[in-house]
């Protein structure tokens, strides 16, 4: 491993980066892997057996097992709409299939990596993805609208941004849906109620619409939808979620997570993500066992400090005195539970 680093620190010193392209490719290398940990080079770069192929070499093989590409785990990874529409329309001019499209967009991007979902061949597949399928689906989103209040009955256009990702839109339905979503994260909600509750705010009143497959008020927010889970703004699911905001008498977390948190600051929530937790969330997870009451966690945590397993400080000073740790634990607990479910780490 030592040589390994040291080697790719020479190269990226030696070999020059103005006007080169092999040089900028090494400090780019070079600049990925400088935090990542010994097990990850190894495994990804130094195995033993690693013999990289095209992405159309590796369809041929699966083609000549009985199988076809049905596409990636990351939906968004084959849309073209990260594309701008100069580089969408030459993909399409050169590629005479979707195996062609794939392979040109890893030479654009640079993609050495896949995760990619295969099917048998004589599974008959759309060739596009059918909006209606939402119908079916759950739905969820973190964006937000760049500019508030937004106005669901004008024309005008609003930006909604989940991280990265940014859809805009126009449509009163759609920015009412998106709305929704918001106020409704990180718990998803059931497509069709989406639908008819974004058509009530739309209209002020209670409505009726046709949630039915093939139909038009469906597929004005079908679309757009399916447009915004290939670019992250949206997150679809086939069941509604395992985990609740809602805070009980005695809050259950999972039990994958507390076992996590009893050796590290990070755990993984329900939605199968990363969460990073402070040390009084963390402390305070672990006894989410369904079996403490709200007072009961804030006793184990004052004996946890009492016993200088857990440091509390206030004004740069460590308190030890129990009257004002249960005063310092009992107005913070309530806004830490409130963070952990809202991590999606709380269930039903």
């Amino acid at each position: 491993m030592r040589q390994a680093r040291g080697l790719l620190d020479f190269l990226a010193q030696a070999v020059p980066t103005e006007n080169n392209a092999y040089g900028i490719m090494l400090q780019n290398e070079l600049r990925v892997l400088s935090d990542k940990e010994d097990y990850y080079l190894l495994h990804e770069h130094l195995e033993e057996h690693n013999d990289p192929v095209y992405f159309y070499q590796f369809n041929e093989r699966a083609e000549s097992h009985g199988l076809k590409y049905l596409g990636e785990a990351d939906f968004g990874a084959m849309s073209l709409n990260h594309f701008s529409e100069t580089v969408r329309a030459m993909l399409r001019a050169v590629s005479s299939n979707a195996i062609e499209i794939e392979q040109y967009m890893d030479f654009v991007r640079n993609r050495m990596f896949r995760q990619t979902l295969l099917c048998r061949k004589d599974i008959s597949l759309k060739s596009q993805p059918d909006p209606f399928a939402l119908l079916g689906m759950c739905i969820s989103s973190g964006a937000r609208p760049e500019h508030t209040p937004v106005n669901l009955r004008a024309n005008d256009q609003t930006r909604f941004r989940n991280r990265d990702s940014v859809m805009v839109t126009s449509d009163g339905l759609v920015k009412a849906a998106m709305l929704q979503l918001q106020e409704t994260w990180p718990k998803n909600i059931p497509f069709r109620n989406l639908l008819a509750v974004a058509a009530s705010q739309l209209t002020g009143q209670p409505s009726v619409v046709d949630a039915r497959s093939g139909s038009r008020e469906a597929l004005r927010l079908a679309e757009p939808m399916m447009r915004c889970f290939a670019t992250g703004v949206v997150d679809l699911n086939v069941q509604p979620s395992l985990f609740t905001t809602d805070i009980s008498e005695k809050p259950l977390a999972s039990p994958f997570a507390r076992m996590q948190a009893s050796t590290e600051n990070r755990v993984t929530n329900v939605l199968h993500e990363s969460v990073y937790l402070n040390d009084l969330q963390r402390q305070a997870i672990i006894l989410l066992d369904g079996q403490h009451s709200h007072d009961k966690i804030i006793d184990r945590l004052i004996d946890a400090v009492q016993s200088d397993r857990l440091m509390l400080h206030d004004d740069a000073q460590p308190v030890t005195d129990e009257a004002r740790l249960r005063t310092i634990l009992s107005d913070r607990m309530p806004g830490v539970i409130q963070e952990i479910a809202r991590a999606a780490l709380l269930l039903n």
